[in-house]
């Protein structure tokens, strides 16, 4: 083999190695790109299987034997075949290109290239038999044939065809794709004339290689730039999203705030037994709208992979007394059994993000009294030792409800997807509960399994990995009665009176205002009510207050703001400020305590939760708790 030769095999095997890594990227790309991935492929292909047949060809040239000759005409005839399927795949690439743009190439022009390349590879297959192009001596030597130049006008005429394409279309094509394209038509071009002159290399083939990796280069830069581009993008609509699921919960919660917080004053004070039932209709479904709008929140955090676990410690007996405390109306209504069995000796202090846990825990309840209309409920709790600190909690909810037939169960944990609609028409939910609780339990590293069923009942059970954070059991624990004594609760007593203690409120909406007011009406505490964040600054350099609370998405000046004031200029200190919002998206408690507020209380405004508030930031001598307002009541009537 001549230097010539080996020199030409080097350079086409790397050539055909770079080509297949070309192909195998682009067509990665096919899978998620336009069509110009997808031509992209099929040019370095092609390009690919012309550097083999003419490093073959370059290989067995000289060599005389019955497989050697069969080889290098083989691959001869393949070199031309792909030069003339690379100007078809290269106008392709155009047509695909200009497509993506929103312009399309004259159809006569496809067809004229479809009618080049029929009659080139015809005058090819011509050539084999008559010699018209091309011929091998004795010892198996290519020999260009007089009518050689004939092989190459129908590549010049595509060629100009392309030109003429991209002059016309030029205004649409970047710089970069105009250059590319160019590559492709000048280098093939200029290799044509000095393929003449330099006989004995593959001039034509190599140029042919060089534009394509041009090409190459061009998509996958491209690509590049629109993953990029797609990247910023989809983080600009996740902004987008997270602000309309800010603005989304302000809008809805306020007027629930409205509705429930006035109802609760209904109940507070009517003693018509008619009137109250009505409003305890108005509380139940009010409850369940604001249920209904956590759950739209919740899931479209996860599914946007924006919420967070943020673990802190917890102490288990009170977030199982929180849950019994919630549920027990609910069973009492229905007349079901509600059992709570704890192993004594699991872990009280613990490590996790005891909002996330009380929630599964609770849409476990809470679909277990949905689904169950006579029979028991149990919640069993217990837990599995780890290594170290770390233990898993292990809890089962198990219900003697509608069951699930076996074919439903790889539907439950469905979004938006509800099990025997008809028969279930009447129980409200989005469908979203049992997806969410899955999604929650993942998120903490955890499982959930169900047993069920159908008409006889289900059982599910969670594990959830969670720390010890100090010593100390839950020990025995009896809810026995305790529905019995929710249900049978007297009339509302306020949990305190601070007659001397000054609170200011702030919220731009009087509706909001005035359920603050009615809410702490009974503890006859003297509140100063403001419409906006410059009124209450105002009012702020004027009067000193023992509380203030701050809406946060006002107009004008945001509490954010109007708070930033109040800490530069003083006028807040030794108040705390505690936001009162209905921004009650995950994450929302820490993101109001980085802007500097002391607590947060999320609208609709629940009575008791808003008196515990203020009750632990309260200055204590200014508070005088129930307890004491019993005792001086007995004195005074004994008196």
């Amino acid at each position: 083999m001549s230097s010539i030769q080996i020199f030409h095999v080097t350079l086409e095997i790397w050539g055909a190695i770079i080509c297949a890594i070309a192909t195998i990227c682009a067509m990665n790309g096919t899978k998620v790109e336009t069509r110009v991935s997808h031509r992209t492929a099929m040019i370095t292909a092609n390009t690919m299987v012309l550097m083999i047949a003419d490093c073959l060809a370059w290989a067995y040239r000289g060599v005389v034997s019955p497989s050697a000759i069969l080889i290098t005409r083989v691959s001869n005839f393949m070199v031309f075949t792909c030069n003339y399927l690379m100007i078809l795949l290269f106008f392709f690439y155009v047509q695909a290109l200009l497509r993506e743009k929103g312009t399309e190439v004259n159809k006569t022009l496809v067809w004229v290239i479809y009618v080049i390349f029929l009659i080139s590879e015809s005058l090819l297959i011509i050539s084999q038999f008559a010699d018209l192009f091309y011929y091998f001596d004795e010892y198996n030597r290519y020999t260009r044939a007089p009518y050689f130049i004939l092989s190459q006008v129908p590549a010049v005429i595509a060629m100009l065809i392309l030109l003429g394409v991209l002059l016309t279309y030029r205004r649409v094509l970047s710089n970069i794709e105009l250059l590319t394209i160019l590559s492709y038509l000048v280098l093939p071009t200029i290799a044509i004339p000095l393929q003449a002159v330099f006989y004995g290399y593959s001039l034509q083939a190599l140029a042919t290689a060089v534009s394509v990796c041009l090409l190459f280069a061009t998509t996958m830069t491209t690509r590049s730039r629109r993953m990029v581009e797609a990247m910023s993008e989809a983080e600009r609509a996740n902004h987008a999203k997270d602000d309309f699921l800010a603005s989304m919960s302000h809008e809805i919660r306020t007027p629930i705030n409205g509705i429930l917080g006035m109802n609760e004053m209904i109940l507070r004070e009517s003693t018509d037994d008619r009137i109250t039932e009505y409003a305890n209709g108005i509380s139940s479904s009010g409850s369940v709208l604001l249920s209904l709008v956590n759950e739209i929140l919740d899931f479209s955090k996860i599914s946007s992979g924006k919420l967070n676990l943020l673990p802190i410690e917890y102490e288990l007996r009170g977030m199982l007394d929180s849950l019994v405390n919630m549920i027990s109306p609910r069973t009492v209504a229905k007349a079901l059994k509600f059992q709570v069995r704890v192993f004594p000796g699991t872990p009280n202090f613990l490590v996790g993000d005891e909002v996330r846990v009380r929630q599964v825990i609770a849409n476990l309840l809470s679909n277990a009294v949905k689904y169950t209309q006579e029979g028991s409920i149990t919640l069993d709790v217990n837990y599995e030792r780890g290594t170290g600190k770390r233990i898993t909690l292990l809890v089962s909810v198990e219900d003697t409800g509608i069951g699930i037939h076996k074919e439903d169960l790889p539907k439950l944990f469905s979004t938006f997807q509800r099990l025997e609609e008809t028969r279930n028409r009447n129980i409200e939910g989005t469908g979203l509960g049992l997806a969410i609780t899955q999604q929650l339990v993942k998120l903490m590293k955890g499982k959930i399994t169900v047993e069920s069923e159908y008409g006889k009942g289900s059982k599910f059970s969670v594990a959830i990995p969670q720390m010890i954070s100090r010593d100390g059991r839950v020990g025995e624990y009896q809810n026995e009665g305790e529905a019995q004594r929710l249900s049978s609760e007297g009339e509302y007593h306020e949990n305190f009176q601070a007659p001397t203690a000054r609170i200011l409120v702030v919220d731009d909406n009087n509706m909001n205002l005035k359920v603050a007011q009615l809410l702490l009406k009974k503890t006859k505490a003297q509140l100063t009510l403001s419409t906006g964040g410059r009124e209450s600054l105002d009012i702020l350099r004027k009067e000193k207050f023992d509380i203030i609370l701050l809406d946060h998405m006002m107009p004008e000046m945001d509490g954010v703001e109007a708070l930033r004031v109040m800490k530069s200029e003083h006028l807040a200190d030794g108040a705390p400020v505690i936001a009162l919002t209905a921004n009650a998206v995950e994450g929302a408690r820490q993101m109001y305590l980085s802007y500097g507020f002391d607590d947060y209380l999320s609208k609709p405004i629940v009575g008791k939760a808003l008196e515990e508030c203020l009750q632990k930031w309260l200055p204590e001598e200014k508070v005088v708790k129930f307890t004491e307002i019993n005792q001086k009541s007995e004195e005074t009537k004994k008196w």
